[in-house]
């Protein structure tokens, strides 16, 4: 997928392949388990009669770290003592099958697997209530099934329709366009907007309308210009547009983007796109760099990957 592997990236992997074929699974922050064989921790967790905690995530990525931290301060640490936790990297070895088989699309995701291996739940954006959120998938109050057929009852609920229609976009299920496009409607409790930007990037994420993507995305940018959405539906419509051929619209809009990019998850996110779709990577090289200034030590793959990118 990528254009280069450093040589350190290289020898790393090959560290953590070893270390899952001859040893122990590697162990991560406050004993999370890194990547081991997701069959051997649920047969763990079994024997110790505990559900698993999946963390799933990807490289440079903002949210995914500041989750890592928030799981890391003691007062949700020590709460999560009734799971086996462990985590992949959705995009090598058994983080791969992994983000497949339960069809983790948005990241991080955090996955709640009974002792047979079945989801059991999920939280598929960081949530600040992360112990209150996990008890309510333990004591099943959490079941999407259960809130599905409550949104199906009262298909004018507007906040019902955007929480199912979220939690189903965030498994690549079809079904969620049904329940935000009932937000869509001129009574949506003021949820247009963030509506709106699920089904964009659903359209664009799962059913590959790049076109119809563009078009809600656009329509959001141009209808709510004031709403906190508009910052998050601007890459994603340049890669709808980028997809679809259209180079020097995508740079275009990429431009406008990069003016608005304030913050290091900001930073990030417009390096990534730009690595990924091989789009204007000085502009991405900049912005990688000023996410390290703000702080971000983690970024060295990113900046080296399009350094090579950069003439």
């Amino acid at each position: 997928m990528w254009s280069s592997v450093s040589r350190a990236e290289a020898v790393a992997g090959m560290l953590v392949a070893l270390g899952l074929l001859f040893g122990a699974p590697a162990r991560g922050d406050a004993g999370w388990q890194e990547a081991p064989f997701l069959s051997r921790a649920v047969q763990q967790a079994q024997t110790e009669k505990r559900q698993v905690l999946v963390l799933v995530v990807q490289p440079w990525c903002e949210p995914c770290a500041r989750l890592r931290r928030e799981l890391m301060r003691p007062a949700v640490a020590t709460r999560l003592s009734a799971f086996l936790g462990v985590r992949y990297d959705a995009r090598s070895g058994e983080g791969c099958d992994v983000a497949r088989r339960y069809h983790v699309v948005q990241f991080p995701t955090l996955l709640v697997l009974g002792t047979d291996g079945m989801e059991q739940g999920r939280i598929d954006a960081f949530a600040g209530d992360l112990p209150r959120r996990l008890d309510a998938i333990r004591r099943g109050q959490d079941a999407l099934p259960k809130l599905a057929r409550a949104a199906d009852r009262d298909p004018r609920n507007a906040p019902r329709q955007l929480e199912v229609g979220r939690r189903l976009a965030g498994r690549g299920d079809a079904r969620a366009e049904r329940y935000l496009r009932r937000v869509l409607a001129p009574d949506g409790a003021g949820l247009t907007p963030p509506a709106m930007l699920v089904l964009g990037a659903t359209l664009y994420l799962h059913g590959g309308r790049l076109a119809d993507a563009e078009r809600m995305l656009a329509q959001l940018i141009r209808r709510h210009p004031l709403s906190p959405e508009v910052a998050r539906a601007r890459l994603p419509l340049v890669r709808a547009v980028a997809r679809q051929g259209r180079t020097a619209e995508a740079v275009v809009l990429l431009e406008a983007a990069a003016k608005a990019a304030h913050s290091a998850a900001d930073h990030v996110e417009l390096a990534r796109l730009c690595l990924e779709e091989k789009l204007e990577p000085r502009l991405g090289l900049e912005h990688a760099r000023r996410a390290v200034v703000s702080g971000n030590t983690e970024l060295g793959g990113l900046v080296r990957r399009l350094e090579l990118l950069t003439p």
